[in-house]
């Protein structure tokens, strides 16, 4: 809802405003990139680019470890793409989005790079839905030769490993590996709560962009099972 979207900007900004308060290595940019990415979800690219600018500004001068760095570096480029395709900036968004796939390939899976995968590929699926008139044939070339041809392709991989990082939270699997059975319990607190409400909104914002596709091509049974397996997926989350 918008109050809970509201709440969850304030909760941002203050996180923002402490880290960078506090320091001792910890940077804001994780609260602006949340920030950013929370608004253009809204609809809000204008106030979006001043906490995505402010991000990458974090990011020019903060001496992170190289894994914390990349997966943001990547991310606020995401969120770049994003906000071009959102303001009709399509050529270069899609040249944006071309960098992260090149750098996202070979990355290791943990939930962290597998939800960022997972936003990448929702945002392939955008780009892949505009018509040629807005995407033309070789500004498509450059997403569709990372492997996905069509947008419901990009986004049932992004619910797939939704899906898995799910299974993983709950403790009965391991990332990109769901037969794997691990007795571990889920514990409510620290990182472990934030990334919930992360593949909880993920889940729920890409099974809408799904469900969109198919309703668009008149596939109103896959429409169906995704939205019950969203449903599914979102009554676990809730209850761990």
């Amino acid at each position: 809802s918008l109050y809970q979207s509201l709440q969850a900007l304030e909760s941002y900004s203050l996180a923002a405003r402490l880290t960078g308060a506090i320091g001792e290595g910890r940077s804001p940019a994780t609260a602006l990139c949340h920030s950013a990415k929370l608004l253009l979800e809204m609809g809000a690219p204008t106030l979006a680019q001043p906490q995505l600018e402010a991000a990458e500004a974090c990011l020019s001068s903060d001496d992170l470890g190289s894994e914390g760095l990349s997966l943001l570096r990547l991310l606020c480029a995401l969120l770049r793409s994003q906000l071009c395709c959102d303001t009709g900036q399509v050529e270069e968004g899609v040249s944006h989005l071309a960098q992260v796939l090149q750098k996202l390939a070979g990355q290791k899976q943990t939930k962290s790079w597998c939800l960022l995968r997972a936003s990448v590929m929702q945002t392939v699926g955008t780009y892949l839905s505009l018509p040629t008139s807005v995407l033309p044939p070789s500004q498509r070339l450059q997403i569709t030769q990372h492997g996905w041809r069509s947008p419901d392709a990009a986004l049932s991989e992004s619910r797939k490993l939704l899906c898995s990082v799910v299974v993983s939270l709950m403790g009965n699997g391991l990332i990109g590996n769901t037969k794997t059975i691990v007795n571990t319990r889920f514990v409510d607190q620290g990182e472990n709560v934030l990334q919930k409400w992360q593949v909880l909104a993920e889940v729920v914002g890409c099974s809408r962009r799904l469900v969109l596709v198919y309703s668009q091509v008149g596939a109103a049974c896959e429409a169906r099972a995704v939205c019950l397996e969203a449903l599914r997926l979102t009554a676990k989350l809730q209850t761990l």
